[in-house]
């Protein structure tokens, strides 16, 4: 059994075969494409379809742990506030029973907000399960894993749909309008805006030297600007990027060597974003992680406690009301008149985040 992979440590094993776990996307997920009768009927567990894509141009890939959900709630709700007909990929990096029970509720009465505005957007949710991975890519420890979850989890999407896909992390709340970022993304592949920082600063010797050493990046810039891995617009279908940016980035993802390699931390590299840094800059995708052409969510930090995030979330309600014409009712059910929308809402924006 191949419980470990030669091109790391030696001293890391996988729980499974390291082929199982690498070329089965369902071993990287719970129950993977299983029904949960806990859920609301309208949430799909499997793969995600192409339909995702007939009343939007981009599908939006998120999740989050504990201490994000609050957060990446909002996030959702300005995901709709941004584009009604867009489909949400959650995925679940580990909350608690009274996390999931809220984020259930939320998702009804996004799902309300969607069904009232004759929107065909979709929910579908999956659980990462970190069990079968190696211990340092919990995202639990210090170095968090490296991000290594993240990367895997939005490349299985990217593989699914062959499509344009934004991962978003979970303190972003986006603004209404992306059309630079989208243009990047159709013009060159992919968009990535400048971080801070540079390559001599963020990107450790020990990953550079692995991405050489595999043939992944060809030259080193050290003054190369760093690129966000949090706000990423990625294009699918573009062969070329698939191939020389994030066939490699889905690669280091499993290796830490690579991504999060021994004596580095996160005062000397940036794990995922270092790597997608290089990736990029070897390349020579236009656009991207310069300070020129950098276009960023409204908000990026997540509200650590839950009264800043309902602040946060009756603001992205009221643009929401104002912007589709909402009227808030204290229903249990969707009704539509012909000046207005009315969707049950009450108890949720008296305390949105405490329910």
């Amino acid at each position: 059994m191949d419980l470990r992979t030669e091109y790391d440590y030696d001293y890391i094993w996988y729980p499974i075969p390291f082929s199982q776990l690498f070329k089965n996307k369902s071993s990287r997920y719970k129950s993977f494409g299983q029904s949960d009768s806990s859920f609301p009927s309208f949430i799909h567990f499997g793969e995600v379809c192409k339909d995702v894509y007939a009343n939007s141009p981009l599908l939006f890939v998120t999740g989050s742990s504990s201490n994000h959900v609050f957060a990446n709630i909002n996030c959702m709700y300005s995901i709709v506030a941004a584009d009604a007909n867009a489909s949400i990929v959650f995925i679940n990096f580990g909350l608690s029973g009274h996390e999931l029970r809220v984020l259930k509720k939320h998702f009804s009465l996004i799902h309300s907000l969607h069904v009232s505005l004759n929107s065909s957007a979709q929910i579908y949710y999956r659980v990462f399960n970190f069990n079968n991975f190696p211990n340092w890519i919990s995202i639990n420890n210090y170095y968090v894993g490296g991000y290594a979850w993240k990367v895997i989890s939005y490349m299985d999407v990217l593989r699914e749909v062959h499509g344009p896909l934004l991962w978003t992390d979970a303190g972003s709340v986006l603004n209404g309008t992306m059309t630079q970022e989208m243009s990047y993304m159709h013009d060159y592949g992919v968009y990535s805006p400048y971080s801070s920082g540079d390559v001599a600063t963020w990107v450790h010797n020990a990953s550079i030297s692995f991405l050489q050493t595999h043939h992944m990046i060809k030259s080193v810039d050290p003054f190369a600007l760093m690129c966000t891995g949090g706000y990423l617009f990625i294009d699918g279908s573009n062969a070329t990027i698939m191939k020389r940016v994030f066939g490699p980035l889905f690669e280091c993802a499993f290796t830490k060597k690579c991504i999060s390699p021994d004596l580095t931390n996160r005062n000397n590299h940036r794990q995922d974003q270092a790597i997608l840094t290089m990736l990029l800059h070897s390349v020579g995708v236009e656009k991207s992680c310069t300070k020129e052409y950098t276009f960023l969510p409204e908000l990026r930090r997540d509200c650590v406690y839950r009264n800043n995030c309902n602040d946060i979330f009756k603001q992205i309600w009221k643009r929401l009301r104002v912007k589709y014409d909402i009227s808030c009712g204290c229903l249990f059910f969707v009704t539509s008149s012909m000046t207005k929308t009315r969707v049950f809402c009450c108890a949720v924006f008296s305390n949105p985040l405490l329910l």
